[in-house]
């Protein structure tokens, strides 16, 4: 019998209510107690005194499907006090996958979240072909963080339909066939369905979702609603119009929609706010929407190897998928360079905002380029050069030997006007992409900065408010009723840390141990423990050998309601 006694602590339960001072005692992976001046009746101490104990913290959108498999402790994630992820969005994921579509699905989620492909295809088992062998794998996977699924459209889809999923809508039979697809993975511990309007893949085909009609996304959202799950959507450009196809829907079978994502824009400061409407309307008719919102500016470093930030610039996206020795003959070549010219020139709103070029820095350099050229901008580069930017920014990579980097703010810089959307009803505070595009970002420690920035320093929620966000209002939205919360009975997921002590640190780079590859890390958050299941699983920043998570399997067929509302 293993047992834990934190002591000495002031209790914030997730639930919104007020702050107390309790012990909290845990006894084989649960709480059993929780009141104050408990004793000592053997087991592991923890001093808790001028710290807060609140549940372990829910991430809910990440993309660790593949890292988890070579580093179960999903760096860094329970140094920010993070106890369960979830994965399988943006219709994106690993089952299920027959054996011949298994290159096709890994280069597709390769390329859209950054991931090396060599490590997807060598450093995943694929032992499965189904969502439950699938999920069966996940079950006896040692983590060190808990894992709740999506289950991809787009490969549902692929796995019933081949390559026609690419090209066309669903007969009747094939809907059927998908829906029973689904059903099963629901059945296995699916959450929802994952679902995009957005994404391509690195031949600018776009993803199978796209092809799928009101039809096909009724019968869905029908097994979808029987099990109270949840509907994660990316939306195209129109969002809007795709919120209000997909609203209607929604409401009639009682599914929660998750919106991916809500940014401000420096360059449409009005968007953030019609979203916003958007939702409020449609919530007002019934549906359940919410649209997740990391708290974090989002700067992104773009290089020229392999970034998806410019799926809006086919001709330029040329390069970047071009082997390595083919990038510099591209890149050179008259008609190449005439053609990216005019591309430039008529895309609007692009991931790589060149219409905004004094936004876009120089990072890093290649080798015998003047260094004072790091951190000036590609506008003072053009004006420098003189001629049409892209002619400059293609001159720039090669004198650069292909090692030029950019770094540019995507959106939420205006932290006043971030603080204030966060309180929206309409929002949750998610979207931290953790996992993804590790050679552009560190998206780990979305809760550090929440807590630090928004909690702390700014004051926009309230302690016992800003732990709810983090807890127990995603274990609501996610329909994952015994986490989130800490109370008798509950598994002990559990974060002991004083607000003054948190830090959101710079990211930097490293060489991942298993697969080799460079990525970006960020420095521990100043949590002093992390909890899952009973088990310390970080202490102090430093992340212990323990591996007690699990695979949540969604609850099946429950008319479970929210117990304390999400506004």
């Amino acid at each position: 019998m293993s047992e834990i006694l934190i002591r000495g602590g002031t209790v914030v339960d997730g639930t919104g209510a007020p702050a107390r001072k309790a012990d909290v005692r845990v006894r084989d992976g649960r709480v059993v107690e929780i009141a104050p001046n408990l004793t000592v009746t053997g087991g592991e101490v923890i001093d808790a005194t001028d710290a807060l104990v609140t549940p372990g913290f829910i991430d809910c959108h990440t993309h660790l499907d593949a890292a988890m498999f070579w580093d179960p402790t999903c760096d860094s994630i329970a140094q920010h006090g993070v106890t369960t992820v979830l994965i399988g969005n943006c219709s994106l994921g690993l089952a299920p996958a027959r054996p011949k579509d298994r290159s096709q699905i890994a280069d597709l989620f390769s390329y859209l979240e950054d991931i090396p492909l060599d490590a997807l295809m060598s450093l995943v088992p694929w032992k499965w072909e189904t969502f439950p062998e699938y999920a069966a794998e996940l079950a006896k996977a040692p983590l060190a963080v808990n894992i709740v699924s999506l289950v991809s459209h787009s490969l549902l889809r692929i796995y019933v339909m081949g390559e026609d999923a690419w090209e066309r809508a669903a007969t009747p039979e094939e809907i059927e066939q998908i829906a029973g697809e689904l059903s099963k993975a629901l059945d296995a511990g699916a959450l929802g369905l994952s679902f995009s309007l957005f994404d391509k893949d690195r031949t600018g085909r776009r993803v199978p979702t796209a092809y799928a009609d009101d039809a096909e996304l009724d019968r869905l959202f029908q097994e979808v609603g029987a099990r109270k799950g949840v509907f994660q959507l990316i939306t195209s450009g129109t969002v809007s119009e795709d919120l209000d196809r997909v609203g209607p829907i929604a409401a009639r079978h009682g599914v929660t929609v998750l919106h991916n994502a809500l940014l401000d824009l420096a360059d449409q400061p009005e968007r953030s706010g019609q979203q916003i409407a958007a939702l409020a309307r449609l919530r007002s008719e019934g549906a359940r929407m919410f649209t997740m919102m990391s708290p974090r500016t989002f700067d992104v470093e773009v290089n020229f190897h392999a970034t998806l930030c410019f799926i809006n610039y086919p001709v330029w996206n040329e390069v970047i998928q071009a082997p390595q020795e083919k990038k510099r003959a591209l890149l050179a070549a008259p008609e190449w360079r005439a053609r990216a010219r005019a591309e430039f020139a008529s895309v609007t709103h692009p991931l790589f905002p060149v219409d905004q070029s004094e936004a876009i820095r120089i990072s890093a350099i290649g080798p015998g380029v003047d260094p004072s050229w790091i951190d000036r901008s590609l506008k003072d580069l053009v004006e420098a050069r003189g001629g049409d930017i892209s002619d400059v920014l293609a001159d720039w990579v090669l004198e650069n030997d292909l090692q030029a980097k950019f770094v540019f703010p995507l959106g939420n810089t205006n932290l006043a006007k971030v603080g204030a959307l966060l309180r929206c009803p309409e929002v949750l505070v998610g979207g931290s992409d953790a996992g993804a595009h590790v050679q552009m970002f560190c998206a780990t420690g979305d809760t550090t900065l929440f807590l630090s920035e928004y909690v702390r320093d700014r004051a926009v929620f309230s302690i016992e408010e800003g732990i709810h966000q983090l807890t127990g209002r995603q274990a609501e939205i996610l329909n994952l009723p015994d986490r989130g919360r800490l109370e008798v009975g509950s598994p002990a997921d559990i974060v002991v840390f004083r607000l003054q002590e948190l830090s959101w640190e710079p990211q930097y780079l490293v060489r991942d141990p298993v697969n080799g590859e460079a990525r970006y890390t960020r420095p521990a958050g100043g949590f002093r423990y992390t909890l899952i299941n009973g088990e310390i699983v970080q202490q102090t920043g430093m992340v212990t050998p323990a591996r007690p998570a699990d695979f949540l399997p969604a609850p099946v067929r429950t008319d479970r309601r929210l117990e304390s509302p999400v506004a």
